[in-house]
């Protein structure tokens, strides 16, 4: 058996052999002709002060002429754009020379401007760079020259970095060019296989057939179909500058992006539910929905592969050449919290391996997938007790039975099997259809012409039908739980005694006397569970539960994670045989109702995503054009005829409109001289403000040095100027960040002046010349492949790369222009390199000591307060959420908002769950950061905010997920009478709950003090029994009259059903969210001391 090649020649066979070895080889061509047009006699005479010309290598390594021409474009517009203010900024400090207090106070606001559009974000890096590298030079030119401003400098520069721009526009137009738009439909294509596997691993799931194995690649799959959405995005803005001959406009990209996206959201939908369902063993769910399902759920299965079939034959592409790297900037939390926690137990097909292996290794699973699904019998019978045993056996189901030849569409291929055709036949290869006779092939385009997108809402349809009898007949037949008429409400019951609620009050560690009462820290906001049932109400007093309190050694230190190893029994209450019929119901009617909504979207989004793709327009098939990206994207979106109600909400401001909504007065606040001062004021001392004052002050620094009569000189004959670029690069908004950075820095710059020194001194009086550029362009060429594949392969150590090329190449074109084109005496290259290491260390020196001394921000400080604002943020959005939800669902039937508040309410919180998954996402590099700072006090544990991240991640899906059960329309008015009005106290207090831990728990992030031990809790395990239970009544009740029967089968009932499940199932999370707070912080009973 041949040994397996390493990882990093396989690495090497996939770059060298895919269109990535293309991009690396455009970005060496690049760098290699900014050489040779200086080495070119002639060309430098075009140049006043040719030894500007070594200003050009840093646009031709950071313009990436090796990525997608749209990308390329737009980094050279930022570059422009940052060198023509930069231009401005020379003109004016230079005709400030004869002033150098002033010139030196407006250089500092320059720079602090500068520095603030950079800490916007990464894409402003090249624009803010370049426009202060360009800025200091009209500093050290008017110095060099004595104070005067030499337009001629000015142009030098100019020139210099336009044939950088032209090196760059040259080799990604016209050589090997590919479009962000190939790349974007690249991406689309491989989006759609992810949501293709994910979407087989999650039916697996609900017919409970998942193995353990794909159970981890499901999880695996989750993050990445989060991260698929953030690299479309991308993706789609790198088109702007592009003009493509394509089918679809930009406009179609937004589109289609947004129904992906929607798409996405459905299926992470239904991956939470599952992950509900895997942690019951509902024996219920299994028996009673999953076999007489099996049929209609195997055809809208079947329908959806061919829908996205469909989809990306359209987009057809070549999907080799797309780099692992593109995803990691998006990856979500799981597998960095799989990587804190050291979990080993992620399968290969799930590691984040480069290129096609990663794209092969989920193809083949979903080949897997679909061949499993080839052996479902579509056309099984509901009473098929095969299928009913085996479901319930939790096996996959096998079909033993040959096919019938009298039905055409279950003819089979000539491949030896026994299963009937099923959606793997209509996926067949081309050589395989080859091989069918005329008969096959007649059977085979008649079966798949009655399945498909345009069949896919009709099944579905069948399918939810079939779903809300099954529901229908178990409220009613009693199967959940005893749902008689006279059975009372528990929403009615007495509350419990205070005995009851809170126990004694003894003293902690200490074992609870024989007889006493279990305690509840609910405040008074108990479930019902604990409820004593009087004897009026026909319901028996349960037996009051008891725990045992462990007795703490004083000697043992109390564990981080507050308590976490207590077993799941010390912490889980026991229930009675009628609370646990009530909790597998609730759990049964959750996987039922999300496997419904979810899929109902899910449908709808691809639906629409098809028509968008293969569908025509406005009549006509669609045909290839020219578009022209960047005059389309001024156009405003396309939207439908606009109502009335949407113009009055493009006038409503939130506040009026939640004003509205919660039926109160509203007046539009003055804003008063002082509301603006101290507006400005918090605009002053927020961390971007800061951390240009920081860069400002640190450029201000340097600048000193040039401009004191004593260092001037010296300043100049080192060519100091070279330190602002490490100042820049090096300097960043946390410590953790400069830190890492220092480390690139000083790695990089030492790389690329000791290759500088190496390669003239290689090159140095050979054939004739001082240094031979012929010899300097080949040798160069081969230095810069590895350092490019690390910028274009590893973004992360894009700074190490940055600098070690442009390094090497200022050294070697300023010695190369002093020795052979002005034919001085100049430094040799080891006391060049010697000056240029020493500007390093200066440089490096000024970083660390305004990073370390003043006003200094760890990363771990920004990482937690990022985390209380997130954790606010999703407390402002819960708020949001109960007045739009009171607006839509009101507990009074009577109660109505105009729609236009409606609308912008609902506006608000989709874009504020846009700004939360962002703020999530950008949390990631922060805790990379926070490792990365030294330790003095205890070491930084990621496992805690990792934990804290995903608990909030899925608070936010439950809460978007209840959003979008509840719409924007209102629910029947027999469905508010009968179900809303009764049981909304329940929807208060759950409210209540949430509110007020998730309002602790930011405090307590915010302020780093301590919770109390007795906090609410927020019933984790019998919070919902309480509601399920009048809820199957008031059902059972309902669904014997007419209306009630229409409103299930409309799924009016199933929005409300929904809602109340996603909001409810946060509290888990809330207790998480609270048990790490703990965790981080301990317990305030335990801090006095």
């Amino acid at each position: 058996m041949a040994k397996e090649q390493p990882q990093w020649l396989r690495e090497l066979r996939a770059v060298v052999t895919s269109r990535r070895g293309v991009s690396i080889a455009k970005g060496v061509l690049a760098y290699t002709l900014a050489f040779i047009v200086v080495f070119l006699r002639g060309f430098d005479d075009l140049n006043v002060y040719p030894v500007t010309l070594a200003s050009m290598f840093i646009i031709t390594i950071a313009g990436q002429p090796g990525k997608t021409v749209g990308l390329a474009l737009y980094s050279l517009a930022l570059a422009g754009s940052g060198i023509l203010i930069g231009c401005l900024n020379f003109y004016i400090l230079a005709k400030l020379a004869h002033a150098t207090v002033g010139q030196a106070f407006v250089f500092a606001f320059m720079v602090y401007v500068l520095a603030w559009i950079k800490s916007l974000g990464p894409q402003y890096f090249a624009f803010s760079l370049l426009a202060i590298l360009m800025s200091f030079n009209g500093i050290y030119t008017s110095s060099v020259l004595g104070g005067k401003f030499d337009k001629r400098y000015l142009f030098a520069y100019l020139e210099s970095y336009m044939w950088g721009m032209a090196i760059t526009a040259f080799v990604s137009l016209c050589v090997f060019p590919v479009t962000a738009e190939k790349e974007l439909r690249k991406v689309l294509i491989v989006s759609m296989e992810h949501l293709e596997t994910f979407g087989m691993l999650i039916s697996r799931s609900y017919l409970m057939i998942i193995t353990p194995e794909e159970k981890i690649l499901r999880d695996s799959v989750a993050q990445t179909i989060r991260a698929d959405f953030g690299l479309l995005n991308q993706k789609l803005n790198e088109t702007t500058l592009e003009i493509n001959w394509s089918m679809w406009s930009l406009e179609d990209y937004r589109v289609i992006i947004g129904k992906i996206r929607a798409v996405q959201q459905a299926l992470i939908s239904a991956h939470s539910s599952v992950q509900v369902l895997e942690a019951t063993d509902d024996n219920l769910y299994k028996s009673t929905f999953v076999p007489k399902s099996l049929k209609i759920y195997n055809r809208v299965r079947l329908d959806l592969r061919l829908a996205l079939l469909d989809i990306k034959t359209s987009f057809g592409a070549d999907l080799t050449g797309i780099p692992r790297c593109m995803w990691d900037s998006y990856m979500d939390i799981e597998s960095q919290a799989a990587a804190a926690e050291g979990q080993a137990q992620i399968p290969p097909t799930t590691t984040m391996m480069d290129g096609s292996d990663r794209t092969e290794q989920l193809r083949a699973v979903a080949r897997r997938l679909a061949a499993e699904f080839e052996n479902v019998d579509q056309e099984c019978s509901d009473e098929d007790q095969t299928a009913t045993a085996t479901v319930a056996s939790g096996t996959p189901p096998q079909v033993t039975t040959p096919p019938s030849h009298d039905d055409p569409s279950v003819h089979t291929s000539p491949v030896k099997s026994t299963a009937p055709l099923g959606a793997g036949a209509y996926l067949m290869s081309h050589e395989a259809l080859d091989k069918l006779d005329d008969k096959e092939k007649v059977a085979m385009r008649k079966a798949i012409s009655a399945r498909g997108a345009h069949a896919l809402r009709s099944d579905f349809q069948a399918f939810s039908d079939l779903q809300y009898d099954l529901i229908m007949k178990a409220i009613m037949g009693g199967t959940f739980t005893d749902c008689s008429a006279q059975r009372p409400l528990r929403i009615h019951a007495n509350q419990p005694s205070i005995f009851n609620t809170y126990g004694n009050d003894y003293v902690r560690g200490k074992e609870m006397p024989p007889g006493t009462v279990e305690s509840s820290p609910l405040l008074g906001l108990t479930s019902g569970l604990s409820t004593p049932r009087t004897a009026a109400s026909g319901v028996s007093t349960p037996e009051i539960r008891r725990r045992k309190v462990r007795v703490q050694d004083p000697t043992l230190e109390e564990t981080e994670e507050g308590g976490e190893n207590d077993s799941e029994d010390e912490k889980r209450p026991p229930m009675d045989d009628e609370h646990a019929v009530e909790e597998t119901a609730s759990h049964s009617l959750l996987v039922v109702y999300s496997l419904l909504f979810a899929l109902g979207q899910y449908v709808e989004a691809l639906s629409v995503l098809h028509e968008r793709v293969t569908g025509n327009v406005n009549g006509q098939p669609r045909k290839k054009r020219l578009h022209f990206h960047f005059f389309e994207s001024l156009a405003k979106p396309e939207a439908s005829m606009a109502s009335k109600a949407d113009a009055e909400e493009e006038e409503l401001s939130l506040a009026e409109a939640l004003a509205i909504l919660e039926s109160k007065p509203y007046e539009r606040k003055k804003t008063t001289w002082r509301h603006q001062v101290h507006r400005f004021r918090m605009l002053m001392f927020c961390e971007n403000s800061l951390f240009a004052a920081k860069t400002a002050a640190a450029a201000t620094v340097f600048a000193i040095l040039i401009y004191a009569d004593t260092t001037r000189k010296w300043f100049i004959s080192y060519a100091l100027s070279g330190g602002l670029l490490t100042i820049i690069v090096a300097l960043a908004p946390t410590l953790g960040q400069s830190a890492f950075t220092f480390i690139l820095q000083i790695a990089g710059s030492s790389i690329g002046y000791l290759m500088g020194l190496a390669i003239l001194s290689i090159f140095h009086n050979v054939g004739g010349y001082f240094y031979n550029p012929f010899g300097l362009a080949a040798l160069l060429a081969l230095y810069s492949i590895p350092l490019l594949y690390i910028i274009y392969e590893k973004p992360k150590f894009f700074a190490l790369g940055l600098l070690a090329l442009n390094g090497t190449g200022v050294m070697v074109v300023t010695e190369y222009i002093y020795r052979d084109y002005y034919h001085r005496s100049f430094d040799t290259p080891a006391y060049r390199t010697g000056k240029s290491l020493a500007t390093l260390a200066i440089a490096v020196t000024i970083c660390a000591i305004f990073q370390l001394f003043i006003a200094r921000n760890p990363a771990r400080r920004t990482l937690r307060k990022t985390l209380a604002q997130l954790t606010y943020s999703n407390l402002a959005y819960l708020t949001l959420l109960q007045a739009f939800v009171r607006a839509v669902v009101p507990a009074n039937p009577d109660h109505h908002v105009p729609d236009a508040a409606v609308l912008r309410v609902h506006k608000e919180l989709k874009k504020r769950e846009l700004k939360i998954q962002g703020d999530i996402i950008g949390m990631m590099p922060l805790i990379m950061f926070a490792k990365a700072e030294p330790s003095i006090s205890r070491p930084f544990n990621p496992s805690l905010t990792l934990r804290a991240i995903k608990a909030n991640q899925v608070i936010l899906d439950r809460m978007r997920e209840a959003r979008a059960a509840i719409g924007t329309t209102r629910l029947d008015e027999v469905i508010l009478t009968n179900f809303v009005t009764v049981l909304s106290p329940y929807r208060r207090r759950s409210t209540r709950i949430s509110k007020g831990v998730l309002g602790m728990c930011a405090a307590s992030l915010t302020s780093k003090l301590p919770l109390a031990q007795d906090m609410p809790w927020a019933g984790r395990n019998t919070a919902l029994s309480d509601f399920v239970h009048d809820a199957l009544v008031l059902s059972y009740r309902f669904g014997k009259t007419e209306e009630g029967k229409q409103a299930v089968r409309n799924g009016e009932l199933t929005r409300y059903w929904f809602y109340i499940l996603s909001i409810n199932s946060i509290f888990p999370q809330l207790d998480e969210l609270e048990m790490v707070v703990k965790g981080m912080f301990g317990k305030l009973e335990d801090s006095l001391a």
